[in-house]
Formats: C-alpha cells, structure tokens, sequence
C-alpha cells in the first residue's frame, strides 16, 4: 500500500512541475518580444546591440571561436546557453559538458570570490534546521510549534530572498548571489521540517509528507526559473543533505527513495528553462549516491528500484519537455566510436548523454539488486526493473532515435546475469538447482527460472523486429540482434544453467522448439515487410535454425546429432536456392564448423576408435553426414555461395580422409603409441590442416584466424609424424614389432603412404599458396614415399628381423633396381608435362643409381652376373640418352615449355 501511495504522489508531484510549462512557455514568448522591441530600439537609436532569443533550450552550443558575442542588456533573464553563438565546428566540446576544465576553474574561481555567500546559506540552513532541535534537546515547545516555527522561519528566508530580487536583482551588483543565499536556505528548511515532522515526531502520514514534499519542490524550481544559477545549487545540496543532518529513526525509511528522486526532477525542471545543465549533473549524482547509501544501510530494495526507473523517466522526458521523447542527433555509441575511430556522428546533446548516463545508472542497479539483496523476491524485482528499463527503450523512446541504442543495453545486462548468478551462487540459482536435489513427484512444481528468462528473451526478440519495421537506423543490425537473443539466452542457461538436469531434457528442447517457431513467424513477417532484401528473412531463419538443432542436441545420440545438424545444413542449402537468403550460408559454415568439432572432438576420434561403439553407429556418425553435406553442396552449386561452398567442400574431403582412417584403425586394431598410430594421428591433423587451408581461398576475411589454426595443427601434426615415423621406425625393436598386415598393404603403408598421399593431394589442390610451400609439402610426400619403398623392400628380404643391420645382395639389388624405375618413371612424367624441374630430379635420380652402382653393388658382383648387370645398365643408359634428346627436339619443335604447375606455379 505504501509503494502504491509513493508512487501516486510521484506522479502527482510530475504533474504538478509540468504544470507551469504552459506559464514558462508565455514567459518565453513574452521575453521574446521583449527582446525584438529592444533590438528595435537599439537599432533606431544606432546601436549594434544583437538579440539572441531561442524558442528551444540550446544545450548544445559551443564556445565562440573567434569574435565575443553581444548579448541583450538584460542578460540576467537569459539563460546561459543563449548567451553564445552558435559555431560551426562539430568537434568543439559542447558548451553544455559539466566534466570540463574550465568549468571547474570557473567555480573554483566563483567560491574564492563568493565563498561567504555559500557559508551564509549553509549558516540560514542550520539555523532552521538547529530550530527543530534545539526544541527537542531542550523540551521546549510542543511538536506541533516547533514544525510551525522552522516552516515559519523557511518561509521568512524565502520572502527576504525575494524581496531582495525584485528590488535589487540577484545576477549583478553588490547584491548578487544574495537573493539566491535566502530563498535557498528558506528551501532547505522548509524541506528539513517537513522530514523532522516525519521522522522526529511522526506527525505526517508517508503519503501527505510525499505530497508535502512535492510542493516545496515546486516551489523550488518556480524558484530556480527567476534566480541565479546559487539557488540550484544551494537548494539541491541541502535538500540532498537534509535527511542526513535531521537524524532520528524512521519506520518507513523506504520515503527516502522517492524524496530524492524527487530532488533530482526539482534540478531536471530547473535545468529544463536555465540550461545550466551542471544543476541536473549535480542532483543526478547525489541522488544516486544517497540512494545507494540508503540501500546498503537495509532500506527495501524494490523503492530503490522504483526510484531507478521514474528517475529515468524523468531524466528523459523533463529537458524535453515531452510526454514521448524525440532526442534526437548522435547516439552515446557514436561518440564512444569518434574517441575510438575518427569520424563518426559527434558528441550527443547533453539530455541524450543525461538520459542515456540515468539509463545505464538504473540498469546497474538493477544489476546489483539481483546480486545482492537476500531475498529471491528482491533478486527476482531486480531482474524485471532491467526488463522494464528494456520496455521503456524499446516502446516508449521509440520516437528518440538519439536514444535507441539503449535498446540493446537491458538483453545485454540479463545475459550477463544469467552468467554471473550461477558464479555468485544467487539465491534465484540456488533455488533452481535446489530442486535437482528433490525427486520429480507429483505436486512439487517445476521450476521457472529457465522458462522466465526464455519468455523475456521471446518478447525482447519480437519487439526489436518491431522496432527494426520501424525504419531505425541500422535496421539490420536490430534484425541480427533480435534474432540471435534468444539462441544466445538458451546457450548461457544450458551452461551455466543446465535445465537438461533440472527440468529434463524434453521439456527443456520444448522451450527451444517454441523459439524456432517464433524465430519461423518472424522470418515469414520480415520477408514480406522487405520484401526486396531478404537478410533480415536470412537472420531469422538462421536463428530458427540454429534453435532446431540446440533442441536436437538435446535429446538426440552422438551419432543421431550429427546426422540432425547435416540435415539442417541441406534444409539451410534447400531454403537458400529456393528464396535467395545468402546469408543463410553463414549458418551453414557455423553447422560445418560444429560438425568439424564433433568428428574431431565431441564425440570425436576416440569415440569412433573404441571397439565399444558399434561400427554401425559410427557409420551413421560419420558417412551419413558425408554424405548429406555432399547433397548440400550439389544444392548449391549453381548459386555463388562461395564460403559456404568452401566450407562444405573441404569438410567433405578432409573428414572423409579422417572416417577412412578411423575405419582403418578400427580394421588394424592398432595402438595410438604404435608408429603408424602416431602417424594417423598426424594424417588426421594434416587434413585438418589442409581443411583450414582450403578455406582460405577465398574470402579472407578471416585470414589470420585460418592460418594461425592451419599453423598450430600443422606444428602438431609435424611433431607426431616425427616421432612416430623417425622416432618409432620399423628400424627400431620396438617398430619391428608394430608392423602387421600382408606386404605392401601393411602398417608400414598406413603409416607413411598415408600422410605422403595427404601431403601430395594439398601440394595438388591447394595452389593459392607459395610454390615453395606447395614444394616443401611434394618434397617431404616424396621423401616419405621414398621410406615406404625402403621399408617394403627391406621387409621383403629380411621378414621378421627388419631392425637387424645385416643387408643381403638381393636387397641392394631391389634398391638400384626401384631408384632406376622411380627415375625412368619420373623422366617420363617429366615429358608428358614438358617441366624442365621433373626432368633434372630424374636425371639426378639417375645419376644417384649409377654412383651406388658403382660404389656398392659393384663390390658384390661377380662372374656372369657382374657382366649382365654392367651390360644392362648400359643398355639403360643408352636408351636413357636417346629419349633425352628425344624430348629436348620435341619440346624444341613445340616451342614453349612449361613447368610442373604443383611446384612452379605461383
């Protein structure tokens, strides 16, 4: 009852300060006038004098660049913002910034002048207030005489202040600041009795005090509308200061809240004729501060919240003057990216910066209110004041566009509660969790938490597309934000949250499935109202989605899950051929990309690997979504979607290459510390390697992140390989020993034909690169095709004592006779692409046959055997000589020649 009583008398005091606008609007047109008669009069008389009347505060006017400013004679009736012109250079500091130095300097300099005017006020103020007390200290007069004496004495403050203005002025002359020093001091006592009758006597009621207080403040600014800028000050400090100084107990000390939210609409009205701005500024912060004094003291949590949002409201609507705000101009975000960035938009008018700083002030405590209050009832209130903060930017500033970036700041402030409760331990999580604790019988309700934030997250998300229909200024960007709130809601709830394990898995996907149809309602609306762009279709139709598979992964198997997201992957391909929604390939690379993650990883090779998973299921995980994801890129071939195309085309083949090892491994039974082991480990990460590559063909906006990851699984990948293949050898005891599988087809083949095929295949496809890298890739392929014909050989001949050192004479043999074929072979490769590079590796590989020849085999050989060697490898020769030559006059006639394009092209 009493919050509803405190909030009726705010509203009533609201509308008592927008009462005299209608009278401060005559006054205006009457100074205006005023104004045009002395410019006429000025200019009969000869004089240059200049009016600078403005029917609109002029918040925003800068200092004068160069020649000072004439201002009409009676420049104590104009507010101060008038008394300037207006520039035209944008990157000038607005004149209304309090935080300047200058401003500073200036008071600094105006209280080393004037300092005994502020003691005098402060000296009145006491008086009054010391009258109330000295009564209670002394047991004189009675309750009643003693509120009537201190308003008695108020009042007499008052009259004197304003006698003294209207006879001798408060702006100039040996009186300045007098006026202001009287009438001040007299609203301040005023104010300190009506809160001794409260607080001291517990003569008021909360409501008729409230209301009591209200008219002083109108009081208060009717004042501040004729007085110097002394009287704002002296009346917003002490009415800030009166509750402290008074003292006593209260058993509704909750009235504080709307007592000071009620100082800083007595400043903002104020400011709203003078334009002194400093005067808002000043009440804004100690409102603020006294209020958060007041609540760390165990005053009620919901009246600070209550004194957050109407002083927001006032903060927006009272400089204004509206009942629906229209600021318009640069936004807060537009300055924060001019310090960032040069360009940009400027600074924003001083009531956006004053509504934006109140706005943002209000959702911090809200914030803090949902950490640390006691109750779950007060964490719960904190949450929907940053909600109804969210409402106020999305509905009821809608016509500020100066404004609108405070829409985004309420999603963000619950998304990071849904974080930092479960990391504080909140008593809102606590309740949550408490209840996985009970067994899910039959009158125990489910918990909310989970569905509350889901249904706050739905209405944020429809009323940022109805606000993007609205026409704002970066109307996509609203578009993506409403559509991907909600993914990202139920993304931190299943994290920090875990409904699955509180509510279950069913009806947790349920929420998640009523999102993507929201999501689906939103992208059919927003495909007819743009009906020429379809993003913003795109953006919803990818948070739909993108919801539809968090709902699978929610109750699908491992396996089952990959064949859902790569279904979802040819519906998204399906979608985008049929309505043109390119954007949709970017949730396409996202489902490549987790998809990626879950053949690698979750579940990932070790599931696969185990002899536990049945191979069907594996089948399922792996070659069904190959296979689906091959279907989507068929779809999308006639569109150009090249990253999408990209993704799908490399994940094809990379993740092929890594299930072919998977059921390699599986067939071999083999050990992940074997030496082939280790080298399908590297082959894995090759391919990942080279998947990361490939996408980096084309559209490298992301380059640094692709080769920075191709970089890190290219090292990994070398290291395994090395330790596996040069470490661990078939040469060694204990490689001997891992080596299985018939000849030529064995371990040995798994372990470095494997890789070497990988390396040659991205030496192959992937000629954006160097040609030296493309070469380094062929070479080590070469050197390590070279080591499995070796190690075949050399299992050939010694079979089970690979390791030993002896070398029989039939293997020296089988050698020279496998470099002479590899040489031969590469000659005529090298004549079929006419490359001058193939051609000297032959000729040096056949140079290499001959000195072993000589130098080894020879020493071997005798008899009959020695002449048919040497005769044959004559013979060789010969014939080697004469297609030298055939070739060279070949390529001659042909004229130019080419080089091998995977080692010499660019």
């Amino acid at each position: 009852m009493e919050v509803a009583l405190g909030l009726i008398a705010i509203f009533i005091g609201i509308a008592v300060l927008l009462t005299p606008f209608g009278v401060v609007h005559l006054m205006r047109k009457t100074r205006a006038l005023t104004q045009r008669v002395e410019l006429l009069e000025g200019a009969l008389k000869g004089t240059d004098k200049v009016a600078t009347a403005s029917a609109e505060p002029l918040w925003e006017q800068p200092k004068p660049q160069s020649e000072p400013v004439q201002v009409v004679p009676n420049a104590a009736q104009v507010p101060e913002s008038t008394a300037n012109a207006v520039t035209s250079n944008p990157d000038a500091m607005p004149k209304s910034f309090v935080f300047r130095g200058d401003v500073f300097v200036s008071a600094f300099e105006w209280l080393k002048e004037n300092w005994f005017l502020g003691i005098a006020a402060i000296s009145l103020a006491l008086a009054g207030i010391f009258t109330v007390q000295y009564g209670v200290e002394q047991g004189l007069l009675t309750p009643f005489a003693r509120i009537m004496g201190a308003l008695g004495l108020g009042a007499v403050f008052i009259c004197v202040g304003e006698f003294t203005r209207r006879r001798f002025g408060d702006a100039a002359g040996t009186t300045r600041g007098l006026a202001s020093t009287f009438s001040g001091a007299g609203i301040v006592t005023l104010f300190a009795a009506v809160l001794s009758a409260r607080h001291l006597y517990d003569m008021l009621p909360s409501d008729l005090t409230l209301i009591a207080l209200i008219g002083i403040a109108a009081l208060s600014t009717v004042l501040g509308w004729f007085y110097g800028p002394f009287l704002a000050a002296v009346g917003v400090a002490g009415a800030l200061g009166a509750p402290f100084i008074v003292g006593g107990s209260s058993d509704a000390p909750h009235l504080f809240f709307y007592y000071f939210a009620l100082i800083v609409v007595m400043a903002l009205a104020i400011d709203t004729v003078r334009c002194w701005a400093w005067v808002s500024v000043f009440a804004w912060i100690g409102g603020f501060l006294a209020t958060w004094l007041l609540l760390i003291s165990g005053a009620d949590a919901v009246h600070a919240l209550i004194f957050g949002v109407v002083v927001t409201i006032a903060a927006t609507a009272i400089l204004q003057r509206r009942i629906w705000p229209d600021q318009g101009g640069a936004m807060l975000s537009d300055a924060v990216l001019k310090i960032s960035r040069k360009g940009g938009l400027g600074w924003p008018d001083f009531p956006t910066r004053l509504a934006g700083g109140t706005f943002i002030a209000a959702m911090l405590l809200g914030v803090a209110v949902s950490l640390e209050t006691s109750t779950t009832l007060e964490n719960w209130l904190g949450i929907f004041s940053i909600v109804a903060l969210g409402l106020l930017a999305l509905i009821w500033m809608r016509s500020a566009p100066a404004l609108q970036d405070l829409s985004a700041l309420a999603p963000i402030a619950i998304l990071a509660l849904l974080v930092l409760l479960p990391l504080d331990n909140a008593l809102i999580f606590k309740d949550f969790m408490g209840t996985a604790l009970l067994e899910r019988v039959e009158g125990i309700p489910m918990p909310r938490a989970a569905s509350v934030f889901t249904g706050i997250f739905a209405v944020f998300a429809m009323l940022g597309f109805w606000r993007a229909s609205l026409g704002v200024r970066g109307s996509l960007i609203w578009v993506g934000a409403s559509a991907f709130a909600l993914p990202l809601a139920l993304g931190a709830l299943e994290i920090f949250w875990t409904p699955t394990n509180i509510i279950g898995a069913y009806p947790w996907a349920g929420h998640a499935i009523a999102s993507a149809i929201l999501m689906t309602i939103l992208a059919e609306r927003a495909a007819k109202r743009w009906a020429g762009d379809m993003r913003p279709a795109a953006l919803y139709a990818m948070s739909a989605l993108s919801l539809i598979a968090f709902a699978l992964m929610l109750i699908l198997s491992a396996a089952a899950l990959s064949v859902a997201l790569a279904i979802m992957i040819v519906i998204a391909a399906l979608v985008d051929r049929r309505f043109d929604m390119a954007w949709l390939g970017l949730f396409t690379q996202l489902a490549v990309a987790v998809l990626a993650w879950r053949f690698l990883v979750d579940p990932g090779i070790p599931w696969a690997s185990w002899w536990n998973t049945p191979l069907w299921e594996v089948v399922l995980g792996y070659a069904v979504p190959l296979a689906l994801m091959g279907l989507a890129w068929l779809v999308l071939r006639p569109l150009n979607r090249i990253g999408a195309q990209l993704s799908l085309e490399s994940a094809i083949w990379s993740f092929g290459a890594v299930f072919i090892l998977i059921l390699l491994e599986r067939f071999l039974r083999g050990d992940i510390d074997s030496f082939w082991g280790l080298s399908l480990s590297g082959s894995v990460l090759l391919t990942s390697m080279g998947a990361q590559l490939y996408r980096w063909r084309k559209g490298r906006r992301l380059a640094w992140v692709r080769l920075g990851l191709g970089t890190v699984l290219g090292l990994v990948a070398s290291l395994a390989l090395f330790v596996g293949l040069i470490g661990m050898s078939p040469l060694t005891r204990s490689g001997a020993r891992e080596i299985k599988g018939p000849l030529l087809l064995d371990t040995i083949a798994v372990g470095y034909l494997m890789p070497a095929a990988i390396l040659a295949v991205l030496a192959w496809k992937l000629d954006h690169l160097s040609r030296y890298v493309r070469a380094a890739f062929a070479a080590i392929a070469a050197m390590m095709t070279v080591a499995y014909v070796v190690f075949e050989i050399r299992r050939f001949w010694q079979g089970a004592e690979i390791a030993s050192r002896s070398v029989s004479q039939g293997e020296l043999y089988s050698y020279t006779i496998a470099m002479m074929v590899a040489s031969v072979g590469l000659l005529f490769i090298a004549f079929a692409r006419r490359s001058h590079v193939l051609r000297k590796l032959a000729m040096a590989g056949i140079a290499v046959t001959i000195a072993k020849v000589f130098l080894i085999d020879m020493s071997g050989l005798t008899g009959l055997i020695r002449v048919a060697s040497f005769l044959g490898l004559g013979l060789a020769l010969s014939a080697l000589a004469w297609l030298s030559r055939a070739m060279t006059a070949r390529w001659e006639r042909g004229g130019v020649t080419q080089d091998e394009p995977s080692l010499d092209a660019t």
